[in-house]
C-alpha cells in the first residue's frame, strides 16, 4: 500500500520461490494475493516464479485471483525437464504430470494466460530419450516464454559428483531447444496480431518503449509515450521476442 501511495504503477512479487510464501507462518501465497486484490489504487501486479511442488494443490485459487483486474495474467512455473526420471534425480519433488495439471488448470481459468517456464539441458542423467521427453513437453504445452540454461555443477550437490555429459551433446541439445522455443514463441506472439487494448508503459530500450498489456505481453512502441502511463495500442507485428505496436488514434 505504501508503494501504491507513492505512485508506483507496477509491482513485482519476487523471490527464489513465491510458492513457498507463508509456509513458515501458517498462511499461503493465495492469501497474500487476496489481500493485495483488495487494495485501492491504480496499479498492476506481476507475480514471479513459483515451483510446481508448492502450488500444485492451490493453483486453482491462485489463478482465480490472477483474474482480478490488477494482476497480470502471467504465470512463471519452472519445469526444468520433461522427464520424470531426471526430475527425480534432481530431487524436484514433482512430476511431468504435476506440471501439466498446473498448466491445464491455469489455462482453463485464463485461456490467454502468458506462461513462462525454465529448462535445464544436459543434466548428467539426461539420456537421449529423456531429452526427447523434454522436447515433447514443450511441443505439447507451447509456453510463451522458456528460459533455457545448460547444466552447471554446484559443489556439495549430488549432481556435482556424477559424470557429466559430453559438451558437444549438451551444446547440440541446447541449440535444438532454442530453435524450438523461438518457433513456439513466434507462433504464440503472432496470435496477438491485430489486438487492441490498454497497456502499461514500463520500460525504455534504445529509443523505444515497452508496454505490457494485462497478459504481460511486451509491446514495442516507437511513439512518444511516458513511462508509467497507460496507452491504447494496436499490435501490428510480432517477433519471437515481443509484439510491435502503435498508439491507437483517439
Amino acid at each position: 500500500s505504501r508503494l501504491v501511495g507513492r505512485g508506483c504503477k507496477e509491482i513485482w512479487l519476487t523471490s527464489q520461490d513465491n510458492g513457498c510464501y507463508g509456509k513458515d507462518k501458517g498462511t499461503t501465497l493465495a492469501d497474500l494475493l487476496d489481500k493485495i486484490a483488495k487494495l485501492e489504487g491504480d496499479f498492476r501486479v506481476r507475480v514471479g516464479m513459483m515451483n510446481p511442488t508448492h502450488i500444485v494443490d492451490d493453483v486453482g485459487r491462485i489463478v482465480d485471483i490472477l483474474r482480478e483486474e490488477r494482476f497480470f495474467k502471467f504465470l512463471h512455473v519452472p519445469v526444468q525437464s520433461g522427464c520424470n526420471s531426471v526430475l527425480s534425480d534432481m530431487r524436484r519433488g514433482y512430476t511431468r504430470e504435476d506440471f501439466l495439471n498446473i498448466v491445464d488448470e491455469a489455462r482453463r481459468r485464463i485461456p490467454a494466460l502468458t506462461l513462462s517456464t525454465d529448462i535445464i539441458v544436459g543434466y548428467p542423467t539426461e539420456e537421449e530419450e529423456c531429452f526427447r521427453e523434454t522436447v515433447s513437453l514443450l511441443e505439447l504445452v507451447k509456453p510463451d516464454v522458456v528460459n533455457i540454461s545448460r547444466f552447471s555443477p554446484r559443489p556439495g550437490t549430488k549432481a556435482y559428483l556424477l559424470p557429466y555429459l559430453p559438451p558437444g551433446i549438451v551444446k547440440q541439445r541446447s541449440s535444438t531447444l532454442h530453435s524450438l522455443v523461438r518457433s513456439i514463441s513466434l507462433e504464440r506472439n503472432r496470435a496477438w496480431m491485430g489486438w487492441k487494448g490498454e497497456a502499461l508503459v514500463d520500460e525504455e530500450v534504445k529509443g523505444a518503449k515497452i508496454a505490457r498489456n494485462i497478459y504481460y505481453k511486451p509491446i514495442l512502441l516507437y511513439d512518444g509515450v511516458d513511462l508509467g502511463s497507460y496507452v491504447q495500442v494496436e499490435v501490428k507485428g510480432a517477433t519471437a521476442a515481443c509484439l510491435r505496436g502503435v498508439i491507437c488514434q483517439q
